[in-house]
C-alpha cells in the first residue's frame, strides 16, 4: 500500500528503522484494505496504524522484547485488544509467551508479522465490521479471562503462603489459608487441610 491516503512514515536510522518493520506490516496487512475498507494512517519504525469509519488497527513491534502484537478496537468508544488477548479468550489453551519471535533481521521481522496476520485474520476477522454482537461477545470472553487470571494469581499467593505454612507446621495459618479458597483445593491439599485440623485438635487437648 503506498501512503497517498495520508499516513506518516518516519525514515529514522534507528535499529528498529532499519527492520524494515513499516514496510512488512503494510504488505502484509494490506487486507485490511482490501477487504475491509481500512486505509494506513500512520507508518513509523515500531509501529503501523489503520483506520476505517469505526475501527482502528495498530500493529507494533518491541525489537529489545523481541515482542510483536496487534491492538484494534473502536474509534467511538476508544475501547480495545490486544491480539494476545483475544487468543487466549477464544483458546484458554494458548500459550502465555504468544506474540514472542526471533526479530533479529528483516526476513525475520517480515515472518513474524505474517505468522500474526494469519492470527489476527483468522480471530478477528469477522469484528472488524463492527459487529455490536461479536463485539459484545468478545468483552465477555476477555473478561471472563481477566477475572480467570486474577483468580489464578489470587489462588498461587496463597497456595505459596500454605505450602510455607505447611514446612513450618504452623498448621493454624495453613488452615485459615485453605479454608480461605476451600472450593479450589486438590485432593492432596484437601488432606493437608485435614491432617492439619488433626493437629490442632490434638494440641488444644493437650493443653
Amino acid at each position: 500500500m503506498n501512503l497517498k491516503s495520508g499516513a506518516r512514515e518516519s525514515t529514522s536510522g534507528s535499529e528498529p528503522g532499519r527492520l524494515n518493520f513499516p514496510d512488512a506490516v503494510k504488505t502484509i496487512f494490506e487486507f485490511l484494505a482490501t477487504e475491509h475498507e481500512f486505509r494506513c494512517v500512520l507508518a513509523e519504525p515500531t509501529v503501523v496504524r489503520y483506520e476505517s469509519q469505526s475501527m482502528f488497527v495498530t500493529v507494533k513491534i518491541w525489537p529489545s522484547r523481541s515482542t510483536l502484537d496487534v491492538e484494534f478496537g473502536r474509534l467511538d468508544s476508544g475501547e480495545s485488544f490486544n491480539l494476545s488477548e483475544v487468543l487466549r479468550a477464544l483458546n484458554p489453551k494458548t500459550p502465555s509467551g504468544i506474540g514472542v519471535f526471533s526479530l533479529g533481521d528483516p526476513a525475520q521481522v517480515r515472518q513474524a508479522v505474517s505468522t500474526l496476520a494469519g492470527w489476527f485474520r483468522t480471530s478477528c476477522g469477522s469484528v472488524l465490521t463492527g459487529g455490536v454482537l461479536l463485539w459484545q461477545k468478545l468483552k465477555d470472553q476477555t473478561r471472563q479471562l481477566n477475572e480467570r487470571d486474577t483468580k489464578e494469581i489470587g489462588l498461587r499467593h496463597i497456595r505459596e503462603e500454605a505450602d510455607t505454612a505447611w514446612r513450618k507446621e504452623d498448621y493454624a495459618k495453613l488452615v485459615a489459608l485453605y479454608e480461605s479458597i476451600q472450593k479450589d483445593l486438590t485432593p492432596a491439599e484437601l488432606k493437608r487441610l485435614e491432617y492439619s485440623k488433626k493437629r490442632l485438635g490434638q494440641r488444644d487437648r493437650d493443653l
